[in-house]
């Protein structure tokens, strides 16, 4: 069944916008190198998958995403003083 124009354009929408984002944090911040680059490169992958991939991995990478969060946010709120007396970093 073919995509309907509304969801093709909120897919467009989706993806491009990110990017646009990411791309102008990137020039906003290019006095900071490390941050600068990353904003850069994150708009880089973004639009190489929206023209590459056309939308078809992104969805696994969000359910994967949301996978690695739960994990992360338990060991970072132990790591960064939630419920012990000294924070370790």
């Amino acid at each position: 069944m073919p995509k309907s124009y509304s969801s093709l354009r909120l897919t467009l929408f989706t993806l491009s916008y990110p990017a646009a984002q990411s791309f102008e944090q990137g020039l906003k911040y290019y006095k900071q190198w490390y941050t600068g680059v990353n904003f850069i490169f994150a708009a880089m992958v973004l639009t190489a998958h929206l023209l590459i991939f056309k939308n078809r991995y992104f969805g696994h990478f969000f359910r994967a995403y949301l996978v690695m969060l739960i994990p992360f946010m338990l060991i970072n709120g132990t790591l960064t003083d939630s419920w012990i007396d000294e924070s370790i970093v």
